[in-house]
């Protein structure tokens, strides 16, 4: 297959097939695949893939473009695609059979024919400057305490001792609780709550042990209970958000069919 290309707005815009890796032959392709809209009846609902359990299939329901531009691409945030709103509105169920061995490079560049050839989805790539949060050491240096097991007065459970992860439970107060993790979870975790992506830069490598406790709600509505955000993180671990920009690539859609061709 020789590589296929359309001129837009003065820049390449590659076709999904052939420009997410210098393939030089066909590129991987699904064994299988079937692609529909979602019924009334999908659940929301990802599993499978390289790296998981299933390995050799995947089942996506009521997965919309949006989410498979973030898997093909192997994007850290959302804010890396643009293109038209209904990339994120449109749900579609996605089964797909997968050769064994396949890669998570080969797998994305699966997903990429996949996008091609079912929706006909034109690309091309910018980058640009995102609004992020720099995940820093404040001032006293880091204070990370060993969290309990079990749950709390309040009902928070606890990882187990000696087990690695990551709990993150909400309510109008955020607890999350960390065994054996490195801090780039910690980042990643709070992108929920601050609205922008964050990166650790604290330069701590290894992996830590760790509880932290912050208000969802105003820090004026709460007043002496429960910090926001921004006070927790110096209060109870020794790390602050620094707000800064960064260069990300973006992934520009420049054309998409709504409804996928025929299975």
């Amino acid at each position: 297959m020789k590589p296929s290309y359309v001129r837009h707005s003065g820049e390449i815009a590659w076709l999904w097939l052939i420009c997410f890796g210098a393939w030089a032959q066909e590129p991987p392709t699904f064994e299988v695949a079937s692609v529909k809209p979602s019924d009334s009846r999908s659940i929301r609902m990802f599993s499978g893939g390289p790296g998981t359990k299933d390995p050799g299939r995947i089942s996506w329901s009521r997965a919309t473009l949006h989410d498979v531009l973030y898997y093909a691409f192997d994007l850290k945030d959302g804010e890396q695609i643009s293109g038209p709103e209904w990339l994120s509105t449109e749900p579609y169920d996605i089964t797909a059979k997968i050769p064994p061995g396949t890669t998570k490079v080969q797998f994305e560049a699966m997903l990429q024919v996949l996008l091609a050839d079912r929706f006909k989805m034109v690309v091309h790539h910018v980058t640009r400057e995102l609004a992020v949060y720099s995940l820093v050491v404040a001032k006293n240096g880091p204070k990370f305490r060993q969290p309990n097991s079990g749950t709390d007065k309040e009902g928070f459970p606890h990882l187990p001792p000696g087990r690695p992860g990551l709990s993150v439970n909400y309510g109008t107060e955020a607890r999350l609780a960390a065994r054996h993790e490195p801090l780039a979870a910690l980042a990643q975790s709070l992108r929920r709550d601050v609205g922008r992506m964050v990166i650790d830069k604290t330069g701590l490598d290894g992996t830590f042990d760790f509880t932290l406790e912050y208000s969802l709600r105003d820090s004026t509505a709460d007043p002496g209970r429960i910090p926001a955000l921004f006070d927790a993180l110096p209060q109870q671990l020794g790390l602050r958000l620094m707000d800064g920009k960064a260069p990300f690539d973006v992934v520009v859609v420049d054309h998409a069919e709504k409804m996928p061709t025929a299975n």
